[in-house]
């Protein structure tokens, strides 16, 4: 758009200044043509000039010479002499060059020197003091310059205009007079007794400007066209290979901007712009559909980013074969989004779906590495599910998240029902806050024995929530709310605090001291402020440190392993006690405790759960308590229910035990109820 709206300036600018030099040529031709004319006029009155200049001294000379002359006429052939020879002249001149000149008398003698109409008013000019006149006129169709030279009365002239009593002869006089009366005299030197009046066509001065004039229109025309042959060379070998450096640079910058530089796919600003013209437009239904790569940070950590790129490159390449009426983005990070055409139904498109996980599952292979990635899958149709594009948005990224919940490596379909679930989740992220705020979390303590002393030796903190609408819950009802919230972080410190005043008033009661054991989230573990804060929790509580233990499970600890390892390093330090929980139900082996160095692992229920009855999971616990005491860390096992139960952990040498065979969670004062009976 840019380019064409500069090529689009280059062209009016080349047309306007195309247009401007035609102008000025236009002028500059009238121009000329004005002052060529103006010249040729000039050149007529000078012609004219010259020829009155030459009549003139010809009149002066005849008169000079007539007084001298011997003749037996009359004097008045003299007296005309000098009209004569000048309308002889004037007559030679018109012959030669289409000049007409003629004297003209103020006084005249004769019909020679009668003046017409122009020519008396060119007299009264002269008489009012100027020595030539000259004007422009057209007659019978002919443009002619009309010239005017002022004749004065000269000393010689006098024998023949002069006054009588002077110059004049009385016998001459007397003829005279008898003759013309007194009408031709009275005249003094210097006086105007006429003029000589050139009449000029202009065709030939106007011929010879015009010939003139077609010269410099030609030097001009030249002119024109070499600037113009000069616009046309800068247009073709500067103009046009500027905007074609534009039109390449434009589309970088398109690619650019709208494209993902690692991949080569489509960005999210160009996704935006295309889902956007199809709803607008309700060009077509499609399928929206949000792709994220399981773990994928786990890749970039263990092998590079390097790696990482090439993995997202065939991760999109692999994207883009399965379905060619599709278009394929990648919206930032591991994620991309699908845009799939042609399919309407959710049974069109899960197909598709099965097909997208098992081509990106395949292992990838690069820099003599292999790569596992798995990916999970949300999708939402346009307009089935939603009728705007916020809300199909929204509705396919939940529709992914519930795969990520789902157990990964799979793929959902939205429906109502995520919809609601989504809409409970919210409601319960609004209800943890407000029970933060109104205290309406509370504990409950399960006790911990040892078989052997037949004693409590401790107790585990149980969060329990007292929802205004929904009674009691347990954790398991909000725990994971709570960590994708982050209030987590709070709900933990409160739990720590709680439990550590609670076990502290017990010891002020005069009861013997036992362990508290708390639970904590691996938020909590990643938090390098969470050691300082356990040590500031025991501190305001008065309670020693030896007296706090705290669980987390087993997924946790092997999640990110060398942190784990240098935070039960510092608990150690403290005098903090550090348990595995749930213990065989994770990922890891049997090998993995001793990399750990914990002081308890507590088995988990299932485990126990008719130990007695199924081989399988008395194996398994053997397994579990044999390798504990090779490696000298305690062994508790939870969810002890049965006396068969209880028996088959004493053979095996599990001592430390809890579970409802001996109680159930107890709150604080129920629990001092046992502690008295103890």
């Amino acid at each position: 758009m840019a380019v064409k709206r500069l090529q689009d300036k280059q062209f009016l600018f080349n047309t306007t200044l195309l247009v401007i030099i035609m102008m000025i040529f236009a002028i500059f031709a009238v121009i000329t043509y004005l002052s060529l004319y103006k010249f040729a006029e000039s050149n007529a009155v000078d012609a004219a000039r010259l020829s009155a200049n030459q009549l003139l001294t010809t009149r002066s000379i005849m008169a000079q010479l007539a007084p001298h002359v011997t003749t037996d006429e009359t004097v008045t052939p003299f007296a005309t002499a000098p009209a004569v020879v000048g309308r002889a002249i004037g007559d030679e001149l018109g012959k030669r060059y289409g000049f007409y000149l003629k004297q003209t008398s103020r006084r005249y003698r004769n019909e020679l020197n009668r003046p017409n109409s122009v020519e008396s008013g060119m007299l009264k000019e002269l008489e009012a003091g100027k020595e030539e006149v000259w004007l422009r006129e057209t007659r019978d169709g002919l443009d002619r310059i009309r010239y005017g030279k002022v004749l004065k009365i000269e000393p010689a002239c006098l024998r023949c205009h002069g006054e009588p009593h002077t110059d004049v002869p009385d016998d001459v006089y007397a003829s005279l007079t008898a003759l013309y009366g007194d009408r031709g005299f009275h005249y003094k030197v210097g006086d105007v007794r006429g003029m000589i009046s050139v009449i000029i066509p202009m065709e030939t001065f106007r011929a010879e400007s015009l010939k003139l004039f077609y010269h410099i229109i030609l030097v001009g025309f030249v002119t024109l066209i070499f600037l113009l042959l000069l616009l046309y060379l800068h247009n073709r070998y500067v103009i046009r290979p500027h905007i074609g450096l534009l039109q390449e640079s434009r589309e970088k910058l398109y690619h650019t901007a709208y494209h993902d530089q690692t991949t080569g796919l489509q960005n999210r600003f160009a996704f935006n712009q295309n889902i956007r013209e199809n709803v607008q437009n309700r060009q077509r239904a499609f399928w929206l559909l949000f792709i994220d790569l399981d773990d994928f940070k786990a890749v970039n950590d263990l092998y590079g980013h390097e790696v990482g790129d090439d993995v997202l490159r065939s991760v999109a390449y692999r994207l883009g074969i399965v379905e060619e009426a599709s278009e394929v983005y990648r919206m930032g990070g591991d994620e991309f989004i699908m845009m799939v055409y042609g399919r309407n139904r959710a049974n069109e498109i899960e197909p598709m779906l099965r097909e997208l996980i098992r081509e990106v599952c395949t292992p990838i292979h690069t820099h003599q590495n292999t790569i596992h990635v798995s990916v999970s899958i949300g999708a939402a149709h346009y307009p089935t599910h939603a009728g705007t594009i916020e809300l199909l948005l929204r509705h396919g990224d939940l529709a992914m998240y519930s795969a990520k919940q789902g157990g990964k490596n799979n793929y959902v379909v939205y429906s109502d029902a995520l919809l609601a679930r989504a809409n409970a989740i919210k409601q319960m992220k609004n209800d943890l806050r407000r029970a933060l705020d109104h205290h309406e979390f509370f504990l409950r303590y399960q006790p911990q024995y040892d078989i052997v002393q037949n004693r409590i030796i401790g107790a585990e903190a149980l969060l329990r929530w007292n929802h205004p609408e929904q009674g009691v819950l347990a954790p398991d009802a909000f725990i994971t709310v709570a960590e994708e919230s982050g209030l987590i972080v709070e709900i933990g410190h409160w739990v720590l605090q709680e439990a550590c005043r609670q076990n502290r008033a017990w010891q002020d009661a005069g009861y013997d001291p036992i362990r508290i054991a708390v639970n904590i989230t691996a938020a909590q573990i990643e938090d390098r402020r969470f050691t300082a804060e356990l040590a500031d929790v025991a501190r305001e509580a008065h309670l020693d440190t030896r007296y706090l233990e705290v669980e987390f499970i087993e997924r946790t600890a092997i999640s990110n392993e060398g942190h784990t390892i240098n935070f039960i390093k510092q608990l150690n330090k403290m005098h903090i006690h550090a348990a595995i929980d749930d213990f065989g139900t994770g990922y890891s082996s049997l090998s993995y405790i001793s990399k750990f160095p914990i002081d308890k692992i507590k088995i988990d229920r299932m485990f126990v759960e008719r130990i007695h009855e199924r081989e399988d999971n008395a194996m398994i616990v053997r397994s579990i308590i044999a390798i504990a005491k090779h490696l000298k860390i305690k062994v508790m096992a939870e969810g002890v229910e049965t006396k068969e139960e209880l028996e088959f952990l004493r053979r095996e040498g599990c001592t430390l035990v809890q579970g409802y065979f001996f109680s159930k969670p107890l709150l604080p004062e129920e629990f001092e109820a046992l502690l008295k009976k103890a």
